[in-house]
């Protein structure tokens, strides 16, 4: 992977988190504190601290995190690109809804021709063991080499590699140590002794440029389980003024299609005569490597979006995006899509 040293100073957006806690009893707390780089993020440079550009926009845990906050974050590297000419950004973030805000700086940052890592860390930066200091170098590392587009850097276990996700496929599926894990393919690469390593080849995929950095956060997500009233949730919904729905189908594409409540192709039907979008995602692409299911196809057949290359987060975030950019529920699908 080629270098990207040399090519101007490393930007760094600190929103809270973990990362940005202290312990006070037996509480996590955010710690508070004037704008400019940390206290406690200093301590993990010591002498060797590299030439950063730092923003502090707000200060959250992540699972307070609104969508709002995704294009503040955004705006924050768009400034930051601007005016200080960075070459990547390192974004510091709580890890519950790192994902989800990964997948946001995708499309929200589009177009600023530099690597935006998002990272945290399971223990505060102050504790005895804390995971901090190698998630925060190893990002710097990556923000440094990566080729533009948004990425989650995580290792979870002082010492060890982190992995670099692609931002529109990472999870978070644990709640310590490598706590992240690449849903549809595998990790783009690894930090491994302060060097990136590719994996593989970033995906060839082109996400949309020159949109308004917005969001409409008026998308309802949900996971189907057996016996889920989806006639009441669309009544919820329509009422609501949803303009779109996620759906967590089952892991190989299915879902109920038995006339009654259940149903979801009515539910897509009837999203549809109503304006909302409904997208469908799964953890396993149906019809890559096994048959599709029929219930998968009357799904479809119904109006439902299926991208097998969106899992949940990033569905969510992609909907939110593209609602934003058009009133139009078939522009809408078509950026869905794109």
């Amino acid at each position: 992977m080629t270098t990207r040293e040399g090519r101007g100073p490393i930007g760094l957006v600190v929103t809270g988190g973990t990362i940005g806690s202290q312990v006070v009893g037996e509480e996590v707390r955010l710690r508070t504190g004037e704008a400019g780089l940390p206290p406690e993020l200093a301590s993990i440079f010591g002498d060797d601290t590299p030439d950063l550009r730092v923003a502090q926009p707000f200060r959250k845990l992540s699972e307070n995190m609104m969508p709002s906050d995704w294009v503040t974050i955004a705006d924050a590297v768009a400034d930051l690109v601007e005016s200080s000419a960075v070459s990547g950004v390192v974004v510091l973030h709580g890890t519950d809804t790192a994902a989800y805000t990964t997948a946001a700086l995708t499309f929200l940052t589009a177009g600023a021709g530099v690597p935006v890592v998002v990272t945290g860390s399971n223990l505060p930066a102050t504790e005895p063991g804390s995971d901090a200091p190698t998630n925060v170098r190893d990002a710097m590392a990556a923000a440094a080499s990566l080729a533009p587009g948004a990425y989650l850097s995580f290792s979870g276990i002082p010492g060890e590699p982190s992995l670099i996700f692609a931002g529109t496929d990472v999870s978070k599926t644990a709640a310590t140590g490598q706590a992240f894990t690449s849903v549809k393919g595998q990790p783009v690469a690894s930090v491994v002794d302060g060097r990136l390593v590719q994996r593989r080849e970033p995906s060839s995929t082109l996400v949309p440029t020159g949109h308004p950095r917005r969001i409409d956060d008026r998308v309802l997500a949900l996971t189907l389980y057996p016996g889920i009233n989806l006639r009441l949730i669309a009544d919820v919904a329509i009422r609501g003024g949803t303009r779109g729905v996620v759906a967590e189908l089952y892991p190989t594409g299915t879902g109920p299609t038995i006339q009654g409540p259940s149903s979801l192709p009515d539910f897509v039907r009837r999203c549809d005569e109503n304006g909302i979008i409904v997208v469908t995602t799964a953890s396993k692409l149906p019809g890559d490597g096994a048959s599709v299911y029929e219930t998968f196809a009357g799904i479809k057949e119904a109006g439902a979006v299926f991208d097998g290359a969106l899992i949940f987060e990033s569905a969510v975030a992609k909907l939110m995006w593209a609602l934003a950019q058009t009133q139009s529920p078939d522009r809408a699908r078509q950026l869905v899509l794109s």
